[in-house]
């Protein structure tokens, strides 16, 4: 491409033909930098750099180049040091008055990495930014001091694709003096958003370079990079521009070498109107104009500490904020939209607490003297974790007590404790290549919990855990489509694809397991040395194991802790654990085991499974004394180990539960004998197991049914005792398995007009009837945590099912009218509804209601102020049974006006799990592709989860035929191994419906013919069901 400067460069030009040096081997020694004095040296180094900039003026141009070279090589100090604004220009360095100006540059295909070269480092950056939230864009200028590792013609950065740049100059510098001034003779673009600049000198190895670029761009429509962010305030649209980088975005808002490993010091300057707030990465330093008749002021922050581009941040708003400071003297401050402010206090009192609990256990103070956290209108993460600046969606920071449910109070804690724990797992110490991101995600999802549970004893969130982290990761790693921990990266799109349930929940849980090995103090003390050892660096999976394995030895217990894990982070799924218990002829106990790869879709099984092997920390407890705990290592394929705590007179009606606790990321499938006397146990006395390891024996039986590894009317005899049930964990694991059936015989049954899920609730009406009961719609002060969480869950539950009930059966419908009930109130009478019961009853209200009372709740969601509220009102939208409406709706989702673009994938996706939507969903994907990949596909983690929920539950093979020709020639970006995954899926559900339908069918008829007194058709065949549809017009009983 030509250039789009309005400069002509005097040398002239030839084309780039030398292949970059791709060596991915980066130099970590650390070079001292050399102070810079000579003012006359700083006036040479301003002109050759462009001489008058119209954008800061001359007086700020003067200063801030003037600032930077001086401290560029300076002590790292936080302030700077301000040179003569009158010293005379040297001569000496008028050639340097010709800088390239070949913008965009010529486009070269061909040989090239997805990696920079090494043979640059950059050092230190000072970037100016000038946003311009009147015609919503932006330009800068960026000079970053660099050391040549290795001689070279070309220096190669990344810079956006839709980012003009011009300007270019290079110089060599040593001490006070500029050596020489480099000729750039072409700037060239290559694939990856890299551009070449190639020089008519070479650069030398042991030499310092400056790189100085100018540019411009527009503020991103999207949510990446430098972006544009509306929201509505005292009856007008007001404009903020904010940033989010990670993974590959910080090249779309200034040049930069955008990858992990190439940290480099940032220091800040935005120039901004009198009426907002510039924020960055550091303290605010000074401000310069805001005193005088212009209307821009421009802030200069403070140098930073070493980070990797992807979180530099900033945000220039008028937003308000609150503060309060550690003990330490941490400044942390909460930012919003000002009539949002004070939803703010509970995370500010969250991050306060959680920071110095943070700074305890890890033994490494947090190395920043502010932390500000500032809630973004329009954003598509939950947060991100930017050091000192990190941005959040609305939901996940503010809470409103008259509004928002318990669950949003523990969303709020969670992600502040989540984006906290990063500042050390991430920030501090920072994986080498995305392969790893693990170590940043893994680590910080496992302390969130534990982070919250410091804050929050009573909510119980390690019991939590297995719910939040181990079933999701199973959930996905249980495909033959999954991926491993430590996943190699071959294009930029499969760096967002790693960000998922693998990375993130299959991280903890590994985590959770060998914090569970190793004890928890020796586990910390690991962590610590770990952290001390890689500060302000980077490190791969490999340095993590060999500073916990260094310390497990010096405490005397004999584990190679990285034999053990690298099992579980280079090897995609997880092992199931066939175990059989027996006695040797001297009668001692003996466990024969065989681990295999454990594969939900058991035909997807190839040759190559068979070599799974994994280094297993077997935990278990046996009837005799269930809170005594054992733990074998379990090294080889199959073998025979003693079992330890089995009494000699032990007979084979006791039973052993393995995985003890749920610590575990395995299955376990045990010997018919063994299963039945669990199952006795349930049914006689529950409690006598944890609750975790009843939800673990459910989840594991109904998923190994799922496999055929187990017979269903075992797995789902297991569930027999549910009525009984009164912990939020094992009901909501026991539902999480059983979905599967309601997911899928909804979906048979829109098919065929048959009434398998009519059965299914059934089944489900009859198991949580007596919780429902006891646990009423009234709430107390004094219920505890997760009581609220299962009150919510279950009569959400009641109240959708109960449509099967004919209508001459009132009693059988309680629940359905009290949410109509509240429902009425609510929207006629102004009657406030408990905010832990809103999702049910604004969801059971739309559901039976026309489209005029839709419209109603529609314009009350995009007039509400409360985000939390709003998310609740938008989900309960997406619940309607009419087809007219729910495509409506899905019209909406892409309109900006309408449905913000950060929750437009989450309203497609609500629309797809309804089962009136289902079909329509995966339509209107179809229709809108080219505008959905647009927005969501290249970059996106939304993107998958989208391809997902609008496929993966499809069991006909027209509808297999359907996705797999519509993606045959699609570009599907992050989304890849999404349709992989989407396609095992459906080719799987298709293949269980015909191998078990009729078992499970017949199972779930036979159980509520012996429970539930009321007539039953052949399921198999179709049957007319009584709507509330007419009856409850308006949502009014």
């Amino acid at each position: 491409m030509k250039s789009n400067s309005t400069e002509e460069s005097d040398s002239s030009s030839v084309e780039f033909e030398d292949h970059i040096d791709i060596s991915l081997l980066p130099d970590k020694k650390h070079h001292r930098r050399k102070r810079i004095r000579d003012s006359k040296f700083v006036c040479g180094i301003w002109q050759m750099f462009g001489g008058k900039n119209a954008a800061y003026g001359v007086a700020t141009a003067v200063l801030l180049v003037s600032v930077f070279l001086i401290v560029a090589f300076a002590r790292p100090s936080s302030s700077y040091e301000t040179a003569n604004k009158n010293s005379r220009k040297n001569s000496r360095y008028e050639q340097a008055k010709n800088p390239s100006s070949l913008g965009h540059g010529k486009e070269q295909k061909g040989s090239h990495s997805l990696r920079l070269p090494r043979h640059l480092a950059p050092i230190e950056y000072l970037l100016y930014l000038h946003p311009d939230l009147t015609n919503f864009d932006f330009s800068g200028k960026v000079d970053i001091l660099l050391l040549c590792h290795e001689t070279s013609t070309n220096i190669t950065l990344h810079v956006g694709t839709k980012m003009d740049y011009f300007d270019v100059a290079v110089a060599r510098v040593e001490g006070e003096n500029i050596l020489e001034t480099l000729t750039v003779t072409e700037t060239s673009r290559l694939p990856g958003e890299m551009v070449v600049i190639s020089l008519a000198t070479e650069l030398q190895k042991g030499s310092h370079y400056f790189l100085v670029m100018k540019f411009k761009s527009k503020l991103s429509r999207g949510l990446a990079g430098f972006y544009l962010s509306k929201y509505r305030a005292s009856g007008e649209t007001r404009y903020l521009a904010t940033t989010h980088f990670e993974p590959t975005d910080a090249r779309n808002a200034f040049p930069c070498f955008d990858e992990p490993n190439m940290k480099a010091k940032f220091t800040i300057v935005i120039t901004r109107e009198k009426r907002h707030v510039a924020l960055a990465n550091m303290p605010l330093n000074y401000t310069e104009g805001c005193n005088s008749d212009v209307e821009l002021c421009t802030d200069h922050f403070q140098k930073s500490v070493e980070m990797s581009t992807y979180l530099v941040a900033f945000v220039v708003c008028d937003f308000k904020s609150i503060t309060n400071t550690t003990s330490r003297g941490v400044q942390v401050s909460v930012w919003a939209p000002p009539e949002q402010i004070d939803q703010g206090q509970f995370a500010l009192d969250v991050a306060v607490e959680v920071l110095e609990y943070y700074e305890q256990k890890f033994k490494v103070d947090y190395p920043l003297p502010k932390q500000d956290l500032i809630a973004i209108p329009d954003f598509s993460a939950g947060a991100m974790e930017n050091w000192g600046l990190i941005t959040y969606r609305l939901t996940s920071l503010l809470y409103d007590e008259g509004k928002s449910s318990d669950s949003n109070k523990q969303w709020v804690a969670v992600v502040v404790a989540h984006e906290l724990a990063h500042q050390w797992f991430g920030n501090l110490v920072t994986m080498e290549w995305w392969n790893d991101l693990w170590l940043n995600e893994g680590f910080a999802s496992f302390m969130e919990n534990v982070g919250v549970r410091h804050v929050h004893p009573e909510w119980k969130m390690m019991d939590q855990f297995f719910l939040d982290k181990f079933q999701v990761a199973m959930g996905l790693d249980q495909l033959s489509n999954s991926h491993p921990i430590m996943a190699e990266v071959r294009d930029p799109a499969e760096i967002s694809s790693l960000f998922d349930s693998i990375s993130y929940d299959k991280g903890a849980a590994i985590i959770r397991m060998l914090e569970d090995v190793l004890g928890s103090k020796l586990f910390f003390k690991g962590l610590q040395n770990y952290l001390n050892k890689y500060k302000f660096s980077n490190a791969e999976t490999n340095d993590l194991w060999q500073c916990l394995t260094d310390e497990v030895k010096e405490s005397g217990v004999n584990l190679d802790v990285r034999k053990m894990m690298t099992t579980w982070t280079s090897q995609m799924g997880f092992p199931v654990i066939n175990v059989t218990v027996r006695r040797d002829a001297n009668g001692k106990a003996m466990l024969h085991y065989q681990q295999e790869r454990f594969l939900v879709h058991p035909d997807t099984r190839s040759p190559s499974d068979s070599a799974y092997r994994w280094v297993i920390p077997l935990t278990y407890v046996t009837q005799q004394n269930p809170s005594e705990r054992h733990v074998q290592l379990l090294e080889r394929q199959a073998d025979d180990v003693l079992l330890r705590g089995v009494s000699p007179d032990a007979t084979g009606n006791s039973w052993i539960k393995m995985n003890a606790g749920q610590s575990g990321y395995y299955r376990v499938n045990y010997d018919e004998g063994n299963w039945n006397n669990l199952k006795k146990q349930l049914n006689s006395d529950h409690t006598k197991l944890l609750g975790a390891d009843r939800a673990g024996l459910l989840n594991d039986a109904l998923n190994l049914a799922r496999a055929g590894n187990l017979d269903y009317d075992l797995a789902l005899g297991l569930t027999d005792y549910l009525s009984q049930e009164q912990e939020y964990v094992p009901w909501i694991s026991a539902l999480n398995g059983l979905a599967y059936f309601a997911t899928q015989f909804s979906t048979y049954d829109m098919e065929r007009n048959t009434q398998h899920y009519r059965i299914y609730k059934l089944y489900i009406l009859h198991q949580i009837h007596r919780i429902a009961s006891e646990l009423g719609w009234e709430e107390t002060d004094q219920d505890p945590h997760l009581k609220r969480y299962l009150r919510a869950t279950i009569l959400h539950l009641a109240s959708d099912y109960e449509d099967v009930f004919p209508e001459d059966r009132p009693k059988l419908l309680e629940n359905t009218r009290e949410a109509l009930r509240q429902f009425d109130g609510w929207l006629n009478g102004g009657k406030p509804i408990r905010p832990n019961l809103r999702n049910v009853v604004y969801s059971v209200g739309v559901k039976y209601a026309d489209e005029q009372t839709w419209t109603e709740v529609f314009h009350r969601f995009q007039a509400e102020k409360v985000a939390t509220e709003k998310r609740k009102l938008m989900y309960a939208l997406t619940s309607s049974r009419n087809p007219g409406i729910l495509k409506r709706l899905l019209r909406y989702s892409l309109d900006p006006g309408k449905i913000r673009s950060q929750d437009s994938v989450a309203v497609i996706n609500s629309i797809a799990h309804n089962p009136e939507g289902r079909i329509m969903a995966w339509e209107f994907v179809q229709q809108n592709y080219d505008l959905l990949f647009k927005r969501y596909g290249t970059g996106s983690f939304e993107f998958s989860r989208l391809i997902k929920a609008t496929t993966a539950h499809f069991n006909t093979e027209k509808k297999l035929e359907d996705v797999k020709s519509f993606f045959e020639n699609k570009d599907t970006g992050s989304g890849k191994l999404a349709v992989l995954q989407s396609l095992e899926s459906i080719k799987a559900n298709i293949k269980w419906l015909k191998a078990y339908r009729h078992t499970v069918v017949a199972w779930l008829q036979d159980f509520v013919s012996s429970h539930v007194h009321l007539p039953i058709n052949n399921p198999h065949h179709p049957v007319h069901v009584t709507s509330l549809d007419e009856r409850y017009k308006y949502g009014r009983p």
